[in-house]
This record gives C-alpha cells, sequence and structure tokens, in this order.
C-alpha cells in the first residue's frame, strides 16, 4: 500500500501530497543515515509509533520554517524549543517529544543540510516579576536545499502549498499562577461532558469551512517588509527578534480559566488575531475584501442587562461627558483609555492600586485613582461588577454568542474570523453578518444591542487609493500580468490549484 494512505499518515490532507512527498524524502534520507557514534555506525531507524513520530515531527518542522518564507529572497526564522523540559508526558501534542522531534529530526536534518540553527535560544535566569524576561527560543531557518525541493514557481508561493497548522487541542483549560519566578500558565483537567464533546463537533465544522478558503494580506512586497517590522516592538527588534506570519495557521481552539468552564472559552488560533486591526483592513480572503463588525460597548451593555437594565449609549464616553469635559473636543484617545481601564476593573478580583498594563493616564493629567472611582460613580447600577472577577465571565457568555455566530456561516460553508466580540467578512455578507450577530445576542442575552461596522483607518505606510472600489482597471496585457505576479496572488492562485486538481 502507498504509505502516503497508511494509518501512520491518516492526518495527511490529500491537497498537498507535493509537500508530503518532499517530507517522506527526508523521513528517508534521516532513516537511512548512519550517524557515528564511538568510531562504529549505528543502525537507528524507527518504526511504529517512533515512526509516525518521526514523520510528525519533520512535518512540522519544514512547516513552520517554509511557512514563513513568502518567496524565495525572504526567508525568515522560525522556533523550536530544545530543552527537554519542554516535552513533559501531559504536553497538548504526544506525537512530538524530545528524543524524536529534537534529537532525531531536528538535529538530523541540520546534519543533512536542509535546515541551520541561526541563533541559539536561552532561558533568562534573572528574571523576576514585573520585568519582561528575556528568554527565547532556538530559532532556525530553511536552507537553499530545503527550498530547492521546490520548483521555480512553487518557490513563489510556499505557505499556499502547506496543510494548516495542526491544533492537537481544541479545548484548552488553564489559569495563570504566580510563581517565585513570576508568572506562568498552568493546565487544568476539567471532566468531558455532552457539552465539551458538541463543542468538539462545532470547532470541528467550524474548522472544517475554514480550511477551505485562503487568507492573505494585500500588500506589496514593500508594504509587506514594513508590516513585520511594525509587528514587533524596538526593543524587540534591538534584541534581534522578527516577526513571523504564518498564514497556515488558521485552525481556531478555545481556552477557558477553570476547571469547570464557565470563565473564558474564547477562539483563539487564527493568525489575524495576532495583527494590528489597522492591518485587518487590509485582509482578503480567496482574493476578496473583508468587512469587520463589532457589538457596541459589550461588556457594558452585558451587564446592564444581566441587572434588567437598558444601558447607556456609549458608557466610555458618558464618564468622559461626567467626569473629565475639559478633554471633550479630543476625546477618542481617552474613551480607549477608559474602555482598557473599565475591562480591566471588571476583570480584577480584587481592587487596582495603580493603573493595569497599556493604561497611561499622565497626558490627561488624570491619576488612577480619579480614573477608577469616575468609572465607578458614573456606572452606579453596575458597581458590584468592578473588582469582582467577573469579566472573565463575560467572556464565556461573548465566545457562546460567537460561537453562535460562526455555526451560522459554517453552516453555510463560507468562513467568518473571529476577533473576540469582532467577526470579519467578505463585504457581500454585510446585511447578514449584522443580523446574526444581533439574534446570537439577543438569544443568549434576551436584549437587543447595537453592531457597529468598524470604521478603522488603514495602516501608514499602505496605499488606501480606490480600496473601498477596486484597483483602477486598464488594457494594457503587461501591466495586468504584472498586477497578477504578486505575492498574495501566486499564493492564491496556488492554494486554488491545490484545492482543484
Amino acid at each position: 500500500m502507498d504509505k502516503t494512505y497508511s494509518p501512520i499518515h491518516s492526518w495527511r490532507d490529500k491537497r498537498y501530497l507535493r509537500f508530503y512527498e518532499i517530507v517522506d524524502l527526508i523521513v528517508d534520507e534521516l532513516q537511512n543515515a548512519r550517524p557515528e557514534k564511538g568510531g562504529k555506525a549505528v543502525k537507528r531507524k524507527s518504526r511504529g509509533a517512533r515512526f509516525e513520530s518521526l514523520t510528525y515531527s519533520v512535518e512540522k518542522i519544514i512547516r513552520d520554517c517554509v511557512a514563513v518564507v513568502f518567496q524565495r529572497k525572504r526567508i525568515q526564522a522560525a522556533s523550536i524549543a530544545k530543552s527537554y523540559s519542554h516535552y513533559p508526558a501531559d504536553r497538548d501534542d504526544k506525537r512530538l517529544s524530545y528524543k524524536i522531534t529534537v534529537k532525531r529530526a531536528y538535529e538530523g536534518m541540520i546534519a543533512l543540510g536542509y535546515i541551520e540553527e541561526v541563533k541559539k535560544g536561552f532561558f533568562d535566569r534573572t528574571f523576576s516579576i514585573g520585568r519582561p524576561s528575556k528568554s527565547a527560543l532556538t530559532r532556525y531557518e530553511a536552507t537553499s536545499k530545503l527550498i530547492d525541493l521546490f520548483s521555480e514557481q512553487e518557490q513563489k508561493c510556499l505557505p499556499a502549498l502547506l496543510p494548516p497548522k495542526i491544533v492537537p487541542e481544541l479545548i484548552i483549560a488553564r489559569r495563570r499562577v504566580e510563581t517565585a519566578k513570576g508568572s506562568k500558565r498552568e493546565r487544568l483537567s476539567f471532566r468531558e461532558t455532552e457539552e465539551t464533546t458538541q463543542m468538539r463537533e462545532n470547532l470541528k465544522k467550524i474548522n472544517r469551512v475554514l480550511s477551505e478558503h485562503w487568507y492573505d494580506l494585500e500588500l506589496d512586497d514593500e508594504e509587506h517588509q514594513y508590516f513585520l517590522k511594525q509587528m514587533v516592538s524596538k526593543e524587540a527588534q534591538d534584541n534581534g527578534r522578527k516577526y513571523n506570519l504564518d498564514l497556515r495557521q488558521i485552525h481556531l481552539y478555545r481556552v477557558f480559566n477553570d476547571e469547570k468552564l464557565q470563565t473564558g472559552g474564547r477562539f483563539y488560533g487564527g493568525w489575524w488575531q495576532q495583527i494590528s486591526r489597522e492591518y485587518r483592513r487590509k485582509l482578503i480572503v480567496g482574493g476578496k475584501r473583508m468587512i469587520e463588525y463589532d457589538y457596541s460597548n459589550m461588556h457594558p451593555a452585558m451587564l446592564y442587562h444581566l441587572e434588567g437594565l437598558m444601558p447607556p449609549e456609549d458608557t466610555y464616553t458618558k464618564v468622559i461627558a461626567e467626569y473629565f469635559p475639559e478633554h471633550e473636543n479630543n476625546r477618542e484617545p481617552l474613551r480607549r483609555t477608559i474602555k482598557q481601564a473599565f475591562n480591566a476593573m471588571v476583570n480584577s478580583p480584587k481592587i487596582l492600586k495603580s493603573p493595569p498594563r497599556g493604561v497611561r493616564l499622565k497626558q490627561y493629567g488624570i491619576n488612577w485613582k480619579q480614573m477608577s472611582e469616575a468609572i465607578i460613580e458614573s456606572n452606579k447600577p453596575i458597581q458590584k461588577y468592578f473588582y469582582s472577577g467577573y469579566g472573565t465571565r463575560l467572556q464565556r457568555i461573548d465566545s457562546d454568542i460567537a460561537e453562535l455566530v460562526l455555526l451560522h456561516f459554517a453552516d453555510m460553508s463560507y468562513p467568518v474570523l473571529p476577533v473576540h466580540d469582532s467577526f470579519l467578512a467578505h463585504n457581500g455578507f454585510e446585511n447578514e453578518l449584522n443580523e446574526v450577530m444581533a439574534l446570537a445576542y439577543r438569544k443568549k442575552i434576551g436584549y437587543n444591542i447595537n453592531v457597529n461596522l468598524k470604521q478603522v483607518k488603514t495602516a501608514d505606510h499602505c496605499s488606501e487609493e480606490n480600496y473601498d472600489f477596486g484597483e483602477p482597471t486598464t488594457d494594457d496585457l503587461d501591466e495586468l500580468l504584472k498586477a497578477m505576479d504578486v505575492g498574495h496572488e501566486n499564493r492564491l492562485q496556488a492554494f486554488r490549484r491545490n484545492k482543484y486538481t
């Protein structure tokens, strides 16, 4: 039997056989290599579960480094955890292990010349609470030997030739705990129920639809390079860090914050969730431009509705009008700050004596005590929710609302992309998205809520000329061909060839 379709390779998608051919080629080389140990050749062929782990590890190593190679001349580094402690028995993906993934696959591919290590990882032993850790994973790149396994045409669109990044767990429960070395995420076990079974089935349906489409950014090469730089802070750039945009990271999973799955539950996993809202303006799905809708004042509205009350038209602007009227003429930046503060106050289980991270008040001449008291006084009907930790329960409710929206469009075989309380869809679905979002909220909460089209300016350095109405047309064939020979168009065409052949 052709091993491509054997049970060992049952996770493989037939659309990406070209990629799997290269994986199998390298696995065969690793299997037949005879590394020297003590002067003698040692036979180390993997079989059974170890062979599956080796194949899976090689697939992951190749996908992770090739997925960020948008064309031959632009190669970026991928990361890998080389420490034994990163592969515990209860790890998310049990097909990855230190002995196979690191020692056999990673080091073996370096020895064969398919990848090269460009920066060693390290653990920041000087880390302390209140100071960001400088720890970093090992970085590696695909070499010319690996890239040359793809044809010249394929090298123009490498991310589109790869299967989506695998999500080992669709439902995750974890919480942040404080240790002597700072905070860390602790995995939690939870009981399997009919509800968790249904959640997984829903995620499988949503992810299956997401896999049928191609997601990209409508940027030319210069804009794309600028985008990658903008996604990393100046300090991180000085430390040699770069942002890697993995377009194959499209499958969603849900993250809860407690064992009973009553808090959290939001959808994560999509690469579009990691980019700034200005760049989401340039998102295209199947070559089509998108629009983004969100709920108006969602968490404040939910709190008022839970009390059987009608919320203010705009909770955050109301605080400005009542307590900081001197900023009325330039209220938008302060409104965003109040929104951050409001959500932090609802999320925190204890009174905050200083501004939460990201809330900067000095420029407004306001101190944290004034801000906190103004928000509470302006929202007296719901003041019991501030500093209660109730925000994570609201996240569970808004994630269930999001699930309803995603399932509605998944049943139509159309992808809608979630960003917590907002959604991206092709502008042809504008009216339906608006209606479905409003209906989903009403179904869960029992009240109406406003749904708004997000009016976000395009990121600097990106041309906005004629953006809403398409690019200017031309009857010059050379110009048309040149316009088609850009990264996102090449990747889209490659994805379609894979899908329909």
